[in-house]
């Protein structure tokens, strides 16, 4: 415990003299004194988080920015630690490392200060372009669900052309479970038969789990929203789902308020 709490405190120092400011004067609330978690909301839509993360705990810490890019009906990760070795799909949390810009530029990592134990930048910014220059034009492209999904959607197909894949029936492969919400909402006819595609693979190796361990609450409520979206695909549930949507963004929106003190408006 004290060795993660020691990681927390000096990734907090570095995030405070780095990134604090910057994420202030575009919005962002930290809605504990951690400063590893940052969230703020776009036109009562879509919510922009920022974590910085590590992968280990030991000083000097190598660290990550994630950044979760969705619409609110989906619920943002919270972090109460700067360990992280989970996956949540990339709308959620995609990492990226620290950098500066113009990588033909030698640029080697040092540690940012003796109370903030992080490798960082040699040079620049010190690791705050990372954010400026790579993470902040992306969120500000997806100012609502429509422009959200297509952000999303094209990630995806750049994925798919820089593979090795060459089938067309690979495209859209792990696509995540807020990804099929945002083409459902958007009714992108388009993408239906790799979401119908994934929901029925996702189902076919998540129920065996239910039944193996029908206590754990985490499979079931995947279960669920599974069984929800096969609805919408297959069985002209579509105006069902978004109804659900809307309860979920209803719960997101409380949760945002009394959880992390964030005042939405979403008329």
């Amino acid at each position: 415990m004290a060795k993660k709490h020691i990681a927390n405190l000096h990734a907090k120092n570095y995030v405070d003299a780095v990134f604090a400011q910057s994420l202030l004067d575009d919005g962002f609330v930290c809605p504990d004194d951690k400063s590893l978690c940052w969230y703020r909301v776009t036109n009562g839509e879509i919510i922009n988080s920022i974590f910085f993360v590590s992968s280990w705990s030991n000083l000097p810490l190598m660290l990550d920015i994630g950044y979760g890019i969705h619409p609110l009906f989906s619920m943002p990760l919270y972090l109460h630690s700067v360990q992280y070795n989970g996956f949540e799909g990339r709308e959620i949390c995609t990492e990226k490392p620290l950098l500066e810009p113009d990588l033909s530029v030698p640029m080697g990592y040092q540690k940012y200060s003796p109370d903030a134990s992080v490798y960082a930048p040699n040079r620049g910014t010190r690791g705050l372009y990372t954010y400026q220059g790579i993470v902040k034009p992306l969120m500000d492209r997806a100012t609502s669900v429509s422009s959200c999904y297509a952000l999303h959607k094209e990630s995806y197909a750049s994925s798919y052309a820089a593979g090795p894949h060459k089938d067309t029936d690979d495209m859209f492969i792990g696509i995540s479970q807020t990804f099929i919400d945002e083409a459902i909402f958007v009714d992108d006819v388009e993408i239906y038969p790799y979401c119908k595609r994934e929901v029925t693979r996702w189902i076919s190796n998540i129920k065996p789990l239910t039944e193996k361990y029908p206590q754990n609450k985490e499979y079931i409520n995947i279960l669920q929203q599974l069984e929800q979206q096969h609805n919408a695909l297959f069985n002209d549930g579509r105006e069902e789902y978004l109804s659900i949507l809307e309860q979920r963004k209803a719960k997101t929106v409380r949760t945002l308020r009394k959880r992390f003190g964030i005042d939405i408006k979403t008329d």
